[in-house]
C-alpha cells in the first residue's frame, strides 16, 4: 500500500513538474512572439485576422500600446482601405501614446473616399486640443481636401471656433 501511495505521489510529483515547463515554455514562446516584428507579423496574417490584431492594441498595456504606434503609422500606408481605416480608429483608441501619429493621419486627409477621409476625420478629432496646431497648418494646405478635411477636425473639436460656413469658406 505504501508502496502504490509512493508510486502514485511520484506521478503527480512528475506531472505538476511536467505542466510548470510547458508553462515556462508557453511564457518563453509568447516573449519570443512579443518580441518579433508586430508589423510583420499582422502584414502575414489573413484578412479578418489582420484587423482583429490591429484592433487589439488598445488593450495592451500603455508601454506595449506604445510599442505598436510606429507600425499601425506605417499601417495608415497600407495598400488595403480597411487596414488603413482599422488602423486609423486604433490610433484614436491609443491617443494618449500615440500623438507622434498626428502628422500622418492628417496626411492621409488626401485619399479621395469620403468614408475613409471622415475616418482620418475622426481620429484626428479624438486627440482634442493637442490637434489643433497641426490642424491650422493642414487649414494652410494647397489641397482643398485638406483643408476641407482640416476644417472637419477642427469643428469636431471645438464647434464655435468657426461659424457655420466660415470654415468651409476658408478652406475653398
Amino acid at each position: 500500500m505504501i508502496v502504490r501511495v509512493s508510486c502514485w505521489l511520484s506521478s503527480v510529483t512528475l506531472i505538476a513538474t511536467l505542466l510548470r515547463i510547458a508553462a515556462l515554455l508557453l511564457v518563453s514562446s509568447a516573449v519570443a512572439a512579443q518580441s518579433q516584428d508586430w508589423l510583420t507579423h499582422v502584414r502575414g496574417l489573413g484578412f479578418s485576422e489582420r484587423l482583429s490584431e490591429i484592433r487589439s492594441v488598445s488593450q495592451l498595456p500603455e508601454a506595449r500600446q506604445r510599442e505598436r504606434v510606429p507600425a499601425l503609422i506605417q499601417l495608415l500606408k497600407d495598400d488595403d482601405q480597411s487596414v488603413r481605416i482599422t488602423a486609423a480608429a486604433e490610433i484614436a483608441q491609443v491617443r494618449a501614446v500615440a500623438e507622434e501619429a498626428l502628422p500622418s493621419l492628417i496626411e492621409n486627409f488626401r485619399q479621395p473616399d469620403g468614408e475613409e477621409g471622415m475616418e482620418y476625420v475622426l481620429a484626428v478629432a479624438a486627440f482634442g486640443e493637442k490637434a489643433l496646431p497641426r490642424l491650422e497648418q493642414a487649414l494652410g494646405s494647397g489641397e482643398w481636401l485638406v483643408r476641407t478635411r482640416a476644417c472637419d477636425a477642427t469643428r469636431k473639436i471645438r464647434p464655435k471656433l468657426y461659424r457655420d460656413g466660415e470654415c468651409k469658406e476658408r478652406a475653398s
